[in-house]
């Protein structure tokens, strides 16, 4: 059923991570992180995750559902590789605290996202962003237990920010389109 304007919306905790009816838990699946890895060097912070998911992102700092990245501090660090959820009523408020904390508490990272061109966390993004990789095929995330999501309906474009944009080109280029800024 479609929200209305009017209809107030729920707070971080009942919707967080919950787009779909399954348990909304879609992982970057391995080859996009090794291509985030060669891009950035290290993963020094995912706020968007959970322990399932870092068996394959490996991250030295990351977030999880209980201890939600949209309150509290983020760590000083370098790079940031960030998969916020797509839950309609978070997406925003995630992209939005992964910009505001651009130049704070990070400096270079790959933001993958739907390429939802017509939102506005979408435009908020690109204000940051040097260059990207439209993905040429969907991501097959996967799910508990190394599932593949097989119902994936969107196209998705990993963001990069910072200043070395050769290598995310270099380590992106056969998976998509890579557009510079």
């Amino acid at each position: 059923m479609k929200r209305s304007k009017e209809e107030p919306r729920l707070p971080f905790t009942e919707e967080y991570y919950t787009a779909r009816s399954d348990n909304g838990e879609w992982y970057t699946p391995a080859p996009i992180v090794d291509r985030v890895r060669t891009a950035l060097g290290t993963i020094d912070l995912d706020p968007y995750s959970c322990d399932e998911a870092q068996t394959t992102v490996q991250a030295a700092t990351y977030y999880t559902r209980e201890n939600n990245a949209l309150h509290r501090s983020w760590p000083k660090v370098r790079t940031l590789f960030a998969n916020p959820p797509y839950a309609r009523v978070v997406i925003g408020q995630c992209v939005h605290r992964v910009v505001i904390e651009h130049g704070v508490s990070w400096s270079h990272g790959v933001i993958l996202v739907n390429n939802a061109t017509d939102a506005t966390w979408f435009h908020e993004a690109m204000s940051i962003t040097t260059a990207m990789c439209i993905f040429a095929r969907r991501i097959q995330f996967k799910q508990p237990q190394g599932m593949t999501v097989d119902r994936n309906t969107r196209g998705q474009v990993a963001l990069y920010v910072g200043d070395e944009p050769d290598r995310f080109r270099s380590a992106f280029a056969d998976f998509g389109k890579i557009c510079e800024f």
